[in-house]
C-alpha cells in the first residue's frame, strides 16, 4: 500500500509524527538533558535509522540467463541528501570537544536546515509503502531532525554566534556544488532514434539539494539555460532568506551583549 505527499495516509503518518514530535519537546524542556546525552541519543536514532533506510531499500534481481539473486540499492537512496548528511555532522560534532570552534560552526549550520530542511521532507514524502520499515524509518527520524534542531537552537551549552550565518551559507554553498557532480554522476543517458536521428536524452537518478531541477510540480519545466541559472538564483534567495529568520534570536542576542 503505497501513499504520496498529501494522501489520507500521509496524514496519518503526519499526524502521528507531530504527536511523537510534542511529546519529545515537552520531555526535553522539563528535564533539560545536557548536550552529550541528547546527542548520543540522536547518533543512536540516526545509526539504526540509516542501517533500516538501507536494507529496506535493497531489491533482488536475476541476473541475465540464470537463476542467481543479486541484491542492487538505487542510487536514489545514496547519502547525499541535506538530511541523510545530517546524520554524519550528528556524529562528528556528538565526538567533539566543547570547545572546538567547529562544532559551533557545524551545529550553526544544522539547526536551521535540521528545522526547514527535515519538516519539509515530512510535509513533501516521496513514494512510501506504509507498511515497510523505511515508512516508519522515514517519518520518524525527520521528526527527530526537528527536534534536536529545536533543541540546539535552546541549549545554553551551545556558543552560535552570527559569523556562522556566513558560514552556514558556505557550507550550503559546497554541498550545493558537489550535489551538481554527484546529481551528473549519477544521471543516465539512453539513445532512440527519431526520424533517423539519433536523440540523446538524460534521466536524473538523484536530485540532491535540488539543484537540477525544482521538485516534481513546483515549477515548470526548463526550456532554456537561462531558466535553470535563475532558479538556481531563486534557491539562494531562499536560503538567504530562511538561514537569516532562523538565525534572527542569534543576532538580537549577539546586539544585547554588545550594547552590555
Amino acid at each position: 500500500m503505497t501513499f504520496e505527499a498529501f494522501d489520507p495516509m500521509h496524514f496519518a503518518y503526519l499526524g502521528g509524527t507531530l504527536v511523537l514530535m510534542a511529546i519529545a519537546l515537552v520531555m526535553i524542556f522539563k528535564f533539560k538533558p545536557s548536550f552529550k546525552v541528547m546527542f548520543t541519543i540522536a547518533s543512536i536514532i540516526s545509526i539504526v535509522s540509516e542501517f533500516v533506510k538501507t536494507f529496506s531499500s535493497i531489491e533482488f534481481f536475476k541476473l541475465a540467463g540464470t537463476e542467481e539473486l543479486v541484491p542492487y540499492i538505487s542510487m536514489a537512496h545514496f547519502p547525499l541528501h541535506l538530511c541523510a548528511i545530517q546524520v554524519f555532522l550528528i556524529l562528528a560534532v556528538w565526538l567533539m570537544k566543547p570547545e572546538n570552534k567547529l562544532r559551533d560552526a557545524l551545529l550553526g549550520f544544522m539547526f536551521p536546515t535540521m528545522i526547514f530542511g527535515a519538516f519539509l521532507a515530512l510535509l513533501l514524502p516521496s513514494e512510501l509503502n506504509a507498511l515497510s520499515p523505511r515508512c516508519y524509518q522515514y517519518f520518524i527520524f525527520h521528526g527527530m531532525l526537528v527536534v534536536l534542531g529545536i533543541y540546539i537552537m535552546s541549549c545554553k551549552e551551545i556558543k552560535i554566534k552570527p559569523i556562522h550565518y556566513l558560514t552556514s551559507i558556505g557550507l550550503l554553498s559546497v554541498f550545493g556544488m558537489v550535489s551538481i557532480y554527484a546529481n551528473s554522476l549519477f544521471a543516465q543517458f539512453s539513445f532512440s532514434t527519431v526520424n533517423g536521428e539519433t536523440v540523446k536524452s538524460l534521466e536524473y537518478i538523484t536530485n540532491l539539494f535540488f539543484t537540477m531541477r525544482s521538485p516534481v510540480g513546483f515549477l515548470p519545466d526548463f526550456t532554456k539555460e537561462i531558466h535553470w541559472w535563475l532558479y538556481l538564483l531563486c534557491i539562494y534567495l531562499i536560503v538567504f532568506t530562511v538561514f537569516a529568520l532562523f538565525y534572527i534570536p542569534v543576532f538580537v542576542k549577539a546586539k544585547k551583549n554588545k550594547s552590555n
